[in-house]
């Protein structure tokens, strides 16, 4: 699922403003549901053992609905422990108009050029009819490559089914760490998650586009399949959720999720040697599958522990 299921950030996001609001997906992983209920029969949440410390791994759902649901008790717990958090972001220090700024100058054509022309008429009309549904002016959506659109369709979709990022996993998390004096750091900055959108050749950009425009019409069943198998801790039912339609395109699995991994399996292993306990938290796509952030550190010799679910 390239679509709603991997952008980071959603706020009210306007055509002419495509916001960092849109992060993918970032990535890359994943989505916000509604409250299942019933306790977790297991945990989404590893621990690491270093020498003077424990660096706990955690699979996140980066928009939820507002409901007040709490968060699973595992990632309570590895909070409660943690001095310090890591995110996908820096929530601490990221600038809102940062990804705004990136996608004016990255995610625009030239006066020569249009999305219309880019998709031919039979997938810009299915767009036209989504973005018409969605309340979206479709002659400006012209003027975006295909990557921008995608996020944003995405994120609007997501909003519009009641969702919101403010509630997510992340932005709980940080709420409470600015109260604690918990700092957060991030793997990654908002230029760099867009940047890989904007890498993806014209084609992918495409394909990825038209998962965010096929994914409509089964987002509300997705978003609860999800949170349920999310809330239950449930990994293969997440790999079969989160990864069906990137086995579809390849390429975009790697761009967004699988190369992104193996990169931040070094930050991990520094984070090992510090003295403080930290909580890193990352979309649950990175953690499922055999090139999963999971699966690399096993293969460089380290044994993540599965924290129980109480």
């Amino acid at each position: 699922m390239a679509g709603p299921f991997r952008c980071q950030r959603a706020g009210r996001v306007g055509v002419g403003r495509l916001r960092a609001s849109a992060r993918a997906t970032l990535l890359a992983a994943i989505a916000g549901l509604a409250p299942v209920a019933g306790p977790a029969a297991d945990s989404l949440v590893w621990a690491l053992q270093g020498a003077r410390n424990t660096v706990y791994l955690a699979g996140s759902i980066h928009l939820l609905r507002p409901d007040g649901a709490p968060l699973p008790e595992p990632i309570e717990r590895a909070y409660r422990d943690a001095e310090s958090l890591v995110m996908e972001v820096d929530l601490d220090d990221l600038d809102p108009l940062a990804g705004a700024r990136f996608t004016a100058a990255h995610g625009v054509y030239g006066s020569d050029r249009s999305l219309r022309a880019t998709l031919g008429e039979e997938r810009w009309s299915a767009l036209d009819a989504l973005a018409s549904q969605l309340g979206l002016a479709p002659q400006l959506l012209e003027r975006f490559e295909p990557w921008a659109v995608a996020l944003l369709l995405s994120v609007t979709q997501l909003q519009q089914a009641g969702l919101s990022v403010d509630a997510g996993v992340e932005r709980q998390l940080a709420a409470r760490a600015a109260s604690d004096r918990k700092p957060i750091t991030g793997l990654e900055t908002i230029e760099q998650q867009l940047g890989l959108f904007d890498a993806l050749p014209e084609a992918e950009q495409t394909r990825f586009l038209e998962l965010a425009l096929a994914e409509t019409s089964t987002l509300v069943g997705q978003i609860d399949a999800i949170e349920a198998a999310w809330r239950q801790g449930s990994l293969a039912e997440l790999e079969a959720l989160l990864a069906r339609d990137y086995a579809r395109f390849p390429e975009l699995f790697d761009a967004l999720v699988a190369r992104r991994n193996l990169a931040w399996i070094p930050a991990l292993r520094q984070l090992m040697e510090r003295d403080e306990d930290v909580l890193v938290v990352v979309g649950a796509l990175h953690l499922v599958g055999d090139r999963s952030v999971l699966a690399l550190l096993r293969a460089t010799g380290l044994e993540p522990v599965r924290l129980e679910a109480r």
